[in-house]
């Protein structure tokens, strides 16, 4: 499954629902991370992002690519999923 932003392939963390508040054991999805939400590994996956949204290194306010990182942290690179399999932004309540 791959980061609507940065289209990396995220990284399945866990799982959600069966504990807590379902007593069922029922599994409700399953809890992802993009690998680049706190920076990119390599020069190339930063500036192909910068080229995918249209910016650049000043129109972002920063100095090197190591810098650069994917605008998902706005949720801390956290994506859940639901029953039906859609990807949602954010960690899973």
């Amino acid at each position: 499954m791959g980061c609507p932003y940065c289209e990396a392939e995220l990284d399945s963390i866990d799982v959600y629902g069966y504990l807590a508040r379902h007593q069922s054991g029922e599994v409700l999805g399953e809890i992802y991370k993009c690998p680049n939400h706190d920076g990119f590994k390599d020069e190339q996956q930063a500036e192909r992002y910068l080229n995918e949204i249209s910016e650049t290194l000043e129109s972002l306010g920063v100095k090197s690519w190591e810098e650069v990182i994917c605008e998902n942290s706005f949720g801390n690179g956290f994506y859940y999923t639901n029953k039906s399999g859609d990807l949602l932004e954010g960690y899973p309540v």
